[in-house]
């Protein structure tokens, strides 16, 4: 039992410092929105959208990417040297990969144009956004083997040094010479290419040049279901987008767009810093006599964090939409909290496919992903038409949550991590009853803001009082709030 509190508490440090690293590194969209939203019309910001479908689905097709076989593989190698040639021999195949995928969208960049956009006149931003496909590839292979070496502060002091060279980069080039869409895609570019390039020398530095056949067309084998998977959450995460050109245009786009940068935040502020741990953690996990209640313990107080921060995300949206952009970006508001219940379904899916990738039944992942397409499909043509973006919103909520169900059985079956679920039901009713009362706040800005800061503290205190938590865990929830406390307070003393 003595290993516990140390899995916990490494959980919770690395968490913290990886979530950091990683909110810093997406928050630049995030910080920009004021830049964006001033100096971009809702049309603008509907082509860097879809832009970065066009580029996905050429990443999906002829990337190769193979971070989930990395963490497995890395994990459960028996000597260094297998560790080194897991590193390297990823990097060499995705490097091969992207560059062909890159070749291919830069030399028919104004067919990719007219489709994605429904126009020839951006030819040029889609050429010079191409080179995104081999600069992230490399990025994030870097960025994988310093979090499988441990290495959290480094991940953080790259992501710091990205983010202000981003951030420059965008108010000169769309501040300063005014270059619109082009300066957002020349400021991602740049910055992607020279942390590529220190990925890519960090990667090489520790792991070397080795390759190894039979390894790589293991880790393909492994892979090939998930890139499948990949094409259909690409899909998921970028049909939305496109079905709304078609349907209501690039304005509505560009709504929707500003509304899943606040939906989605929760994904960066929680999912995504866990999953940097979680992903090769829950291995060491397994290998545990006591794995059921350490699985248990970590699913329930990531659903706490899930709903509690969801709840303030959809609570106070529309007043940072209000102060943050222009009024024109005002309506996009009300699709927030359908996106938030999109993005905690979406978390407990990943967290839930432990026994599909202990069995490598990875086929599972990729059914569930195309269920999901199949109804969002069907939802999409039905309600865009009639409802615009937030027939869009509701779309991806009715797709997250069958998809999650289709996981949680699959993955059940092959391994039962014994999560109680009961419990996550009672906090989702919990979040979703504490923001509807926010309806009956008034509308004077400041009642409403304390309003709201006050359901946020119910929420919480309901969450003690229902039987949600047990003992143990309302313990260490209060002791990691304390050790919170006392490291900001003797900060500031």
């Amino acid at each position: 039992m003595s290993g516990k509190p140390n899995i916990y508490r490494k959980a919770i440090s690395h968490t913290a410092i990886y979530g950091a690293a990683d909110i810093l590194r997406r928050f630049v969209g995030f910080f920009m929105l004021p830049v964006y939203t001033r100096y971009l019309t809702p049309e603008d910001y509907g082509i860097v959208q879809l832009l970065l479908v066009a580029v996905g689905v050429m990443e999906i097709f002829l990337g190769m990417r193979m971070g989930q076989a990395i963490f497995r593989y890395y994990s459960l190698a028996d000597t260094e040297y297998e560790k080194k040639q897991v590193m390297s021999t990823a990097f060499i195949v995705t490097f091969i990969a992207t560059t062909v995928a890159f070749l291919v969208l830069f030399f028919n960049s104004e067919l990719a144009a007219r489709v994605a956009l429904g126009s020839n006149q951006n030819t040029h931003v889609m050429q010079v956004f191409s080179i995104i496909l081999v600069a992230q590839a490399l990025e994030d292979y870097g960025l994988i083997y310093i979090r499988v070496h441990q290495r959290p502060y480094l991940f953080f002091a790259v992501s710091i040094l990205k983010l202000i060279l981003q951030v420059f980069l965008n108010v000169y080039l769309i501040v300063y010479l005014k270059m619109a869409v082009e300066g957002v895609v020349y400021s991602a570019v740049i910055s992607t290419v020279v942390t590529a390039i220190f990925a890519s020398i960090y990667t090489y530095m520790h792991s070397g040049i080795t390759f190894s056949k039979l390894l790589a067309k293991k880790m393909i084998m492994f892979s090939l279901p998930l890139w499948l998977s990949a094409l259909g959450t690409l899909y998921l995460n970028s049909a939305d987008k496109y079905f709304l050109r078609v349907f209501s245009g690039l304005n509505e786009v560009g709504l929707y767009a500003l509304a899943g940068k606040f939906g989605f935040l929760i994904l960066i502020f929680v999912w995504d810093p866990f999953s940097n741990v979680w992903q090769a953690m829950r291995y060491e996990i397994y290998k545990m006599p006591n794995a059921h209640q350490v699985y248990k313990r970590i699913f329930i107080l990531l659903m706490f964090a899930l709903s509690f921060v969801g709840l303030g995300i959809s609570l106070f949206a529309d007043v940072a939409i209000k102060i943050m952009a222009d009024k024109a970006f005002w309506p996009a508001s009300p699709a927030v909290p359908l996106l938030v219940a999109s993005s905690i379904a979406m978390a407990l899916t990943y967290f839930n496919n432990l026994g599909i990738l202990l069995h490598e039944k990875t086929s599972i992942i990729a059914k569930g992903t195309y269920l999901n397409a199949v109804v969002l499909t069907v939802c999409f043509i039905v309600l865009i038409k009639f409802f615009g973006f937030i027939g869009a919103a509701v779309s991806f909520l009715i797709g997250s949550v069958s998809q999650l169900l289709w996981i949680e059985s699959g993955s059940r079956k092959l391994y039962d991590m014994k999560l109680p679920w009961n419990r996550a039901i009672v906090i989702s009713i919990t979040w979703l009853a504490c923001y509807f009362i926010s309806y009956l706040l008034p509308s004077s800005l400041l009642v409403a803001i304390l309003g709201k800061i006050l359901i946020m503290v119910v929420f919480v205190g309901l969450v003690f009082i229902l039987p949600i938590l047990d003992s143990d865990e309302k313990q260490q929830i209060y002791i990691y709030f304390q050790r919170f406390k006392n490291k900001i307070v003797s900060r500031l003393m």
